[in-house]
């Protein structure tokens, strides 16, 4: 599923893996979007570069979004974290299945944040940024 499990026959897991470590460090929304965009983009470098294009494009278009909720609300950064370990374990096992889901509910899970914070923002009910 995705295309994930092909990233170990050019030992693409190594690099995401470091990119990851790297990922749990970083303090600033900058370096964590970048960062962020790297493992994922790594996971699809080796043979889908139809669908890294597509990520590509959308992380692009929603990198405004991931700012604004990084950037206010960081409580979301260690389940990430914890999913992209898992995504990973998935991959260097090659149980391709289990990655697709989880990368899957990672997807919605890194968008939660987002819409509590713009529904806050929407109906006046501001809890600021007290869960940092």
């Amino acid at each position: 599923m995705l295309g994930l499990g092909v990233m170990m026959a050019n030992g693409i897991a190594c690099g995401a893996g470091r990119v990851a470590a790297g990922l749990a460090l970083s303090l600033s929304a900058d370096d964590i979007i970048s960062l962020d965009g790297r493992f994922h983009g790594t996971l699809y470098a080796p043979r889908r570069e139809r669908t890294l294009s597509i990520i590509v494009t959308l992380r692009f278009k929603f990198e405004r979004y991931f700012r604004f909720a990084w950037e206010e609300e960081t409580s979301h950064l260690e389940r990430s974290q914890r999913d992209h370990r898992e995504i990973l374990k998935c991959c260097r096992s090659r149980n391709t299945e289990k990655a697709g889901a989880l990368l899957k509910k990672h997807i919605v899970g890194s968008g939660t944040p987002l819409l509590r914070r713009l529904k806050e923002l929407d109906t006046g009910t501001d809890s600021g940024a007290s869960t940092r």
